[in-house]
């Protein structure tokens, strides 16, 4: 039995997931290579329902955090989000009541539907480095920053200062 497991994927990198002894981890670091091959994605559904985990460490080398990688983890509090990441899955930190609050490195050119849905969200940033669309629908903003901070019934929900909803595809074009 494993902390992590790890999955080749097409472009010859490694993805990353759980293993059995992940279950009862509080906290868990990503190398940043495997067999001196790097770790660049987080596997689909590949730490979700971990309920001890409070801290997960996410080296330079991830790229792509992909659906629902850390979905339902209810104590998950410390993530950093690393400077080289592209993309944030659909609901990958769904359901991650602890956190309350992120920032999205502005390297992030797409995060995807319900990605910080029902967390504790406070605040979070996301740079406007590039233009956003939402669903193909181009976001016109007035200062270089996102700020988030809706709370509906107890669900964060992303709210762009024009104060429409964030809880669809969020693409970079």
């Amino acid at each position: 039995e494993t902390l992590l497991e790890y999955v080749l994927l097409n472009d010859n990198t490694y993805g990353v997931k759980a293993g059995a002894i992940a279950k009862n981890a509080s906290i868990i670091e990503i190398p940043s290579a495997y067999k001196n091959v790097p770790v660049t994605q987080v596997l689909a559904d590949g730490f979700s329902g971990l309920t001890t985990l409070t801290k997960i460490v996410l080296p330079t080398s991830i790229t792509i955090i992909n659906d629902n990688a850390f979905y339902n983890c209810i104590n998950l509090t410390d993530v950093s989000l690393p400077s080289s990441l592209t993309k944030i899955g659909r609901s990958a930190f769904r359901q991650c009541h602890s956190i309350n609050t992120i920032s999205i490195p502005d390297t992030v050119t797409f995060i995807g539907k319900y990605a910080f849905y029902e967390t504790s969200l406070i605040s979070a940033t996301i740079p406007l480095t590039k233009n956003w669309s939402i669903n193909n629908y181009r976001v016109e903003h007035e200062t270089s920053w996102y700020t988030v901070s809706a709370n509906n019934n107890g669900k964060a929900r992303f709210e762009i200062i024009s104060g429409n909803s964030i809880s669809y595809d969020l693409i970079s074009v």
